[in-house]
């Protein structure tokens, strides 16, 4: 449990009261009392380990610290990691009724009801640049009001959403190319990312991260497709020491949820600041704190003397791709019939956002 407990004056949020010059004539003005704001300790539930060991922990801690200091200590956080107060997917309704006041989750975890949030999972081998994902994001949230309309629906505010590291394969035994996936069976979160390795000969398991270790140590799955992150969080290499870089996919799927009520319980200065924080912390992470991980997880890992790097050549990248069934289309027509037509409209920009912000497609996607 982490707790930051600093308190002090909001500077230059409500401004310094000046002095008046006394004259003969006219009392001496007094100065009136800054403003202060009353403390506040807001419960932060989240599905993430510690900074020590987790991107996303790191980031969790950084939103917090910007909001403590830019609060001039009045805003404080008492931390839950880790799924300390329940399963991720029970962390929706952890926020929606208020048991905490934020939740650092994933819409992946509860796909029925946030059916249109991660729309990133749908497409293979989109970008795997933070800042490009990262920003085609915040822009779709702003042009959709679907997005918002989803959450707010469970009382909800988004935050934030920050982005992975880069997804990887690690196995039990190497697989250097795609005619090694024949017949092995394959960890995935989620539908879509079982179609793709479907493709290529794989058998699709559906399994969280934090079951994979164990699954990986007694041969229940052969190789596991998450994170470069997240497997260093869950230590997969230790039992999975043969890596499989496609380069074809990062997500910018994490949140921060913030329970409305509690959001517009407090002064429009500090709403305004855990908000701007929130879009602060995106940058933060595509500019350092991401780039700051790959570069740790490669490198740690290179200290296992089992560790071996395989890299997917850009001609098999091509042949999976022509391979791979159009899932964004697939969604599309799905979230239609749910009564989200918009998920077309998703679908289309943000294949135009990414493309307008430097990333080549390698193929077209959402064909109707």
């Amino acid at each position: 449990m982490i707790s930051l407990m600093v308190a002090g004056l909001v500077l230059g949020v409500f401004g310094c009261a000046g002095e008046t010059t006394p004259t003969t004539s006219t009392p001496t003005a007094t100065t009136p009392t800054q403003p202060t704001l009353q403390p506040v300790t807001l419960k932060v539930a989240t599905v993430v380990a510690p900074p020590e060991s987790s991107m996303h922990g790191e980031l969790v801690q950084a939103w917090e610290d910007m909001i403590t200091e830019r609060t001039g200590g009045a805003v404080t956080f008492t931390n839950y990691l880790n799924c300390a107060l329940g399963k991720p997917a029970e962390h929706l309704t952890l926020v929606e009724q208020r048991t905490v006041d934020v939740v650092f989750t994933s819409g992946l975890y509860t796909p029925t009801v946030t059916a249109l949030q991660d729309y990133e999972y749908v497409f293979p081998f989109g970008p795997t640049d933070p800042h490009i994902i990262g920003q085609a994001k915040r822009q779709l949230l702003e042009e959709i009001p679907a997005l918002r309309a989803e959450l707010a629906a469970h009382n909800i505010e988004i935050i934030a959403q920050v982005p992975t590291c880069t997804f990887s394969f690690t196995s039990r035994e190497p697989i250097t190319n795609l005619a090694d996936f024949a017949g092995k069976k394959c960890a995935v979160i989620g539908r879509w990312f079982g179609e793709w390795v479907g493709t290529i000969g794989a058998v699709p398991v559906t399994l969280p991260g934090q079951e994979r270790y164990t699954a990986l140590q007694t041969g229940v799955i052969d190789t596991s497709f998450n994170p470069i992150d997240w497997q260093y969080m869950f230590k997969d290499i230790e039992v999975a020491p043969y890596v499989l870089d496609p380069g074809i996919f990062i997500s910018n799927t994490m949140s921060f949820w913030m329970n409305k009520d509690t959001l517009n319980s407090l002064p429009q200065e500090v709403q305004d600041i855990i908000i701007q924080a929130g879009k602060d912390v995106e940058t933060l992470a595509a500019d350092e704190v991401q780039p700051h991980w790959m570069t740790k997880v490669w490198e740690e890992w290179e200290k296992n003397p089992s560790y071996q790097y395989y890299k997917l050549s850009d001609e098999e990248k091509a042949e999976w791709a022509a391979n791979c069934p159009d899932t964004p289309a697939v969604w599309a027509a799905e979230m239609e019939q749910q009564g989200h037509p918009e998920a077309w409209d998703i679908v289309q920009r943000y294949q135009e956002i990414c493309a307008e912000k430097g990333f080549t497609w390698i193929r077209e996607w959402g064909v109707k």
